[in-house]
């Protein structure tokens, strides 16, 4: 019976934990400090929204930015990570 009662401390520690670094993921703001975890910090999900949109905002400006330059009769692509965006006229 004292192993089952460790083993079932030791998962509601666990649990709780796990609860814990949810709670924060969902809930911390922008400015909050990483999540620690197990496995090392992990940002919290206005922070990776965040990142997500400077990240598209940069992208979506450099398009702009070259489509502004580019003929319109003369297809073209623009190199992003190791693909290609293409340019459609409209």
């Amino acid at each position: 019976m004292v192993d089952q009662a460790g083993r079932l401390e030791t998962a509601t520690v666990k649990a709780e934990a796990g609860s814990n670094i949810v709670y924060r993921f969902a809930n911390d703001t922008e400015a909050a400090a990483a999540i620690p975890t197990g496995s090392g910090d992990i940002p919290n999900l206005k922070q990776v929204i965040a990142s997500m949109r400077d990240t598209g905002a940069g992208e979506l400006t450099a398009l702009l930015e070259n489509n502004r330059t580019i003929s319109t009769s003369a297809p073209s692509t623009i190199p992003r990570d190791g693909e290609e965006w293409f340019v459609v006229e409209n």
